[in-house]
């Protein structure tokens, strides 16, 4: 049995010296049967052919390694290794920005406008103060939507406010992965969103359960009800 794998290890070595020979020889176009050529090379395409399958699609490198080969070659007797370490992937979704600019609108059409987008499942809608032609005051509502809804926003727009036209443009975002949680405070049942990011959470307690708790509280105020929950949903993780 011990000859067996004896003869298996040796078998191993030369079939990876022989990779480093077809290597060097075939597609580098510079002969090397040294063992500072071709048996680094080989070992590093074999490496390579053994852990292609695996290897993580994001990393970080943690570690380099290089050493010098003891013979004097043409080109570089470097041999460089490197030790990675896999990261979480981004996660990004495809949104649309729709964009119109409005100088003759009243604060309550506007208002009401951005109300209806929300409750059609805009991802959020805001207003930006700008000065338009002949030095108009004036504002530009911004629609952060998925294509799927963008009709439906646009038919809200066009309904319900002056605007003559709209621009859109593809927005990628990257979002971090959330989850919904209730904790238990002194003052109430809260929801707090929980993020998370490499390896930590951020808790952020929802503004609707914080207010709704605050009405029912005669002296508590928002932000010391908004850290009671944060502090719970921290000891709860």
């Amino acid at each position: 049995m011990a000859l067996l794998i004896s003869v298996l290890e040796q078998g191993l070595i030369y079939a990876i010296m022989a990779f480093g020979i077809y290597i060097t020889y075939k597609i580098l176009d510079f002969p090397d049967l040294t063992v500072d050529g071709s048996f680094p090379m080989g070992a590093a395409i074999a490496a390579a052919l053994s852990t292609g399958a695996s290897m993580p699609k994001n990393y970080r490198i943690v570690k380099i390694g290089i050493g010098a080969g003891n013979k004097d070659f043409d080109h570089a007797n470097i041999l460089r290794a490197m030790i990675i370490e896999e990261e979480e992937e981004e996660k990004t979704d495809s949104l649309e920005l729709l964009e119109t600019n409005l100088d003759d609108c009243t604060g309550e059409t506007l208002g009401y406008t951005m109300n209806l987008l929300l409750k059609a499942g805009a991802n959020d809608v805001w207003y930006t103060p700008i000065y338009m032609k002949k030095n108009r005051p004036a504002y530009m509502l911004s629609v952060l939507c998925r294509e799927s809804s963008r009709e439906t926003m646009e038919d809200i727009i066009f309904t319900h406010t002056t605007s003559i036209g709209i621009r859109r443009f593809p927005a990628q975002r990257t979002a971090l992965d959330r989850r919904k949680i209730q904790v238990e405070t002194a003052y109430g049942t809260a929801d707090v969103k929980v993020c998370s990011y490499k390896g930590k959470n951020y808790c952020y307690p929802e503004y609707d359960s914080v207010s709704a708790l605050c009405d029912k509280q005669e002296k508590a105020d928002f932000n010391t009800v908004y850290q009671a929950a944060a502090k719970a949903a921290k000891e709860q993780l």
